[in-house]
């Protein structure tokens, strides 16, 4: 292993003392023959408390330099006192069992390798020590000594007072953190494996949990489920890890219940699903679509396909849509229109109305009555002819403007041999249509 050292600059103090402890960063990769680096940060305040935010920030630093360097790890100096004291504080706040494990000696690196705590099990006192007879030089960050942070006074209040009822508070803690992390492995371990049998679907970006499923769980399965689904969402429009009472929310929602959770994401619960949806507008553009062509439609987890051996246009069912949001209707995937392409896949537009057996209808209403969740209407692809951008076709999986339809289709709306146009809509990464 090739170490590199790497100091952080937060920004948050005197700068005189930021450049003295780059210098000893820089000092001890001299005598280690190693490369150094000082990376100024910016701690963005979102509300968590400083130390928080400041852990953020020096986090991301360090994973990006990570990968830059191709680094295999990275490598933190906490020590038994640092685990002890981050259990405390996690109990103070009410936390969950996970919680308990506290600092890891590994831990996942988010954007980068992995995080290794190499001197987890060893006192500061015995480091020090150490430090000492080597002969490094040790400097140690004034806000160490503010009794303003949480952390100095559960270091220097509350394992003394513990102390004064156990021998060795710090080594009993460190023995609770190490046996619940057993645990908590075993919990995510099962807990994966009832979301594969749910199973949880995710179609782009949309994640969606079969509330039946979901309430039958015991609670501990269910909790570690939510958790991770609005997590994964959270790491992808960087609202961060899901809180406790976000999760409980979730659990506990009702049949019709529709709100806003952090991140900031949508959930709405209904026809049997709990769905999570990021707000705001991640579908595409409009797009256009040759014949042949293809146009991916990420936000739904979709791609429509036009290919063509004739005049007729179809859609066809992707082989596997397994993926698929709820509402929509593998049957619908295949249909037969009768426009001549070329074509245009755009998201829904406020005042789109296609004509239906009962007569024209504003596309909303026909979503709606189609039992798709509401949170889902603005994500799901419309299909017009590229001549007539303003007057839907067809919504995949949904419905087929009564226009377009050939006269005579079989059941399943799908014209007898000879050739045509087929038009085709499947989750994103299937090998194409199924003929």
């Amino acid at each position: 292993l090739r170490p590199v050292l790497a100091y952080v600059a937060h920004g948050l103090r005197d700068p005189a003392l930021d450049a003295a402890e780059a210098a000893l960063v820089a000092d001890l990769a001299a005598r280690l023959g190693a490369p150094h680096v000082v990376l100024p940060v910016t701690v963005v305040r979102t509300g968590g408390g400083p130390e928080e935010d400041a852990r953020a920030a020096r986090h991301a630093a360090l994973a990006a330099e990570a990968v830059r360097r191709g680094a295999v790890a990275v490598l933190y100096g906490h020590h038994a006192e640092d685990r002890a004291a981050t259990l405390l504080l996690r109990l103070a706040r009410g936390t969950a069992p996970d919680g308990l494990a506290g600092m890891t000696p590994v831990a996942p690196g988010g954007d980068g390798p992995p995080r290794v705590r190499p001197l987890l099990r060893l006192r500061r006192a015995d480091l020090a020590r150490h430090c000492a007879e080597d002969g490094l030089a040790v400097t140690e960050d004034p806000m160490n000594r503010d009794p303003a942070v949480r952390r100095v006074r559960v270091e220097e209040e509350v394992l003394p007072a513990l102390a004064r009822i156990g021998s060795d508070p710090v080594a009993a803690l460190g023995r609770l953190a190490a046996l619940a992390a057993e645990d908590a492995a075993v919990l995510r371990d099962l807990a994966a494996r009832a979301a594969a049998a749910l199973p949880v679907r995710r179609a782009g970006a949309v994640v969606a949990l079969p509330s039946a499923g979901l309430r039958g769980l015991p609670p501990a399965l269910g909790r570690r489920i939510v958790h991770a689904e609005l997590s994964r969402l959270g790491a992808a429009t960087g609202a961060g890890p899901a809180v406790a009472r976000t999760v409980a929310r979730v659990l506990a929602a009702a049949e019709g219940v529709r709100a806003t959770l952090p991140g900031p994401l949508l959930m709405e619960v209904g026809g049997g699903w709990h769905l999570l949806v990021p707000r705001g507008d991640p579908a595409p553009t409009a797009a256009a679509l040759p014949v042949p062509g293809a146009v991916g439609w990420p936000a739904a987890g979709l791609v429509v396909t036009a290919g063509t051996d004739g005049g007729d246009v179809t859609a066809e069912r992707a082989p596997d849509v397994a993926a698929l949001p709820p509402g929509l209707d593998p049957a619908r995937l295949r249909v037969v229109v009768r426009v001549p392409g070329p074509f245009m896949v755009r998201g829904r537009r406020p005042g789109d109305r296609l004509r239906t057996p009962g007569g024209t209808r504003r596309l909303g209403d026909v979503l709606a009555d189609a039992g798709v969740p509401v949170a889902l209407r603005d994500l799901l692809p419309v299909v017009a002819a590229a001549a007539a951008p303003d007057a839907p076709l067809w919504v995949p999986g949904v419905v087929v403007a009564e226009p377009v339809r050939v006269t005579g289709a079989g059941p399943d709306g799908i014209e007898g041999p000879g050739p045509r146009t087929l038009l085709s809509a499947g989750p994103v990464g299937a090998d194409g249509p199924g003929e």
